[in-house]
């Protein structure tokens, strides 16, 4: 390697380097600002507290408070676009990259977060769902309340329900839909109560005008009973692009 290449590399290099360090280290004054716009995104007040304590009480409700403030800055730069249907729900939503295009030019936004719970959807409701007045909500949830927080079959309906009044008191004219709690290979055990919820969750929507039940899960378990492994990640929870593609065929078809 010659002088004059050799020179070249390290200007290459420095300049990354310098490039590097300027975006993981932000201006304190910028970031002690953010996180104080964080802290402000909603406060967990008294009222919040003795509502949704019924339903969960053994995590912190505004633990996403960081992706809620993301969407809230997405929202601010952009305050005049037309939304149609919202997608709430925990990770099996957030996780889902292709959603515009496999909805196929529905004019959706998607508003998964974290591995978040049915009183955290209720929680954030005002910001994820009311302020964009959509036609339809499409909510995915009731995997993690059920999994690792071992709520009951009862107390997950019963906040699902809730949800659902909530909603449905604000946006009267909106189209609800309820997709089935999935079954995934990590959460088998759970599968059994999973189906209790699914069960009453379509009990439930059946007997309202505009809650529609979609259901996702049967067509994720072969017809010996088996679920279809090849529809997961490794982690044998969160769905892989196939995964997906069965979800959107079903969805899109009761949605358009």
């Amino acid at each position: 390697m010659n002088d004059f290449t050799r020179l070249s590399y390290i200007l290459i290099l420095s300049f990354l380097i310098i490039e590097s360090c300027k975006s993981q280290n932000k201006d304190p004054k910028t970031q002690k600002t953010e996180q104080e716009q964080i802290k402000k995104v909603r406060e967990y007040n008294p009222k919040d507290k003795k509502i949704l304590s019924a339903y969960i009480d053994t995590i912190a409700l505004d633990r996403f408070k960081k992706e809620i403030y993301k969407f809230e800055k997405e929202d601010s730069l952009q305050p005049n676009r037309i939304i149609d249907i919202v997608f709430v729900g925990s990770s099996s939503i957030r996780k889902w990259e292709n959603l515009e295009k496999d909805m196929k030019g529905l004019r959706v936004l998607n508003r998964g977060f974290g591995g978040s719970t049915v009183p955290e959807a209720i929680f954030y409701s005002d910001i994820l769902i009311l302020k964009h007045k959509p036609k339809k909500i499409v909510i995915y949830s009731g995997d993690n309340d059920v999994s690792t927080l071992n709520s009951s079959t009862k107390k997950t309906i019963d906040s699902y329900k809730y949800l659902y009044n909530l909603l449905n008191s604000e946006l009267p004219n909106t189209k609800i839909f309820i997709l089935s709690i999935k079954p995934s290979p990590a959460r088998w055990a759970f599968w059994s109560q999973m189906q209790e919820v699914n069960n009453l969750l379509k009990e439930f929507c059946d007997s309202k005008g505009n809650c529609n039940y979609i259901d996702i899960s049967s067509s994720m378990i072969d017809s010996t009973g088996n679920l279809k492994d090849e529809l997961f990640l490794k982690d044998r929870i969160h769905l892989n692009e196939k995964g997906y593609k069965l979800w959107a065929d079903i969805i899109y078809d009761s949605i358009k």
